[in-house]
């Protein structure tokens, strides 16, 4: 699968990122190293943790980062996925994608036999309708046909997910330091109008 020149871009926002949700720089990268049951475990645990920190940036409050951290992922009505929903953070396609990357998350937890998962056979032995809605939901992040993304999915199933994954963590992480820049701009502006509220009270 040929890499964008974007990629480079994306993964410069990705690893800044890693460094704030506490794992190793080029964790995301070396996912694609890993064998599959660790590769989808890992990346929805990375996913999650990424939810979390923009979460807490988007309600600029660092106490409640237990909460969020326990709130579940991809729940329709009280998980992450809903609040960043709300907030107008993640879009539709990718909201897509998360709940298809926590049905695969499950599916390798919950059964002990599946920690010999392989992506490849999983495609190959799911029905047509399941197939054209994996092409959708984990081709998100790929830019061109459906029959592109289709013949990705069954040979690189792997691939296909990571740069759909690439692009999410990426707009994650945007997303993350214009809240930040938001944020500091408006405790900016609170510290001022403290100060002209002080001046104004002071006796002339």
């Amino acid at each position: 699968m040929g890499e964008s020149n974007q990629i480079p871009e994306q993964l410069e926002y990705v690893r800044k990122f890693e460094s704030q949700l506490g794992v190793p720089t080029g964790f995301f990268e070396a996912l694609r190293a890993e064998d599959d049951w660790s590769f989808v475990v890992k990346l929805h645990a990375l996913v999650e943790a990424a939810a979390t920190n923009l979460l807490v940036e988007a309600f600029d409050k660092p106490e409640l980062r237990d909460q969020f951290t326990r709130l579940p992922l991809s729940d329709s009505g009280c998980g992450k996925l809903s609040l960043l929903k709300s907030l107008n953070i993640v879009s539709s396609p990718y909201r897509g994608f998360i709940q298809t990357l926590s049905e695969l998350r499950n599916l390798a937890v919950h059964n002990v036999e599946q920690t010999s998962l392989s992506l490849k056979v999983m495609v190959q032995e799911s029905s047509k309708e399941k197939r054209k809605t994996w092409t959708k939901t984990l081709g998100v992040g790929l830019r061109g046909s459906d029959a592109i993304r289709l013949e990705i999915l069954q040979t690189d199933p792997k691939g296909l997910i990571w740069i759909s994954a690439l692009c999410l963590i990426s707009l994650l992480a945007l997303h993350k330091e214009s809240l930040k820049s938001e944020n500091n701009i408006a405790k900016l502006g609170q510290v001022a109008l403290e100060l002209i509220s002080q001046e104004h009270d002071k006796p002339c």
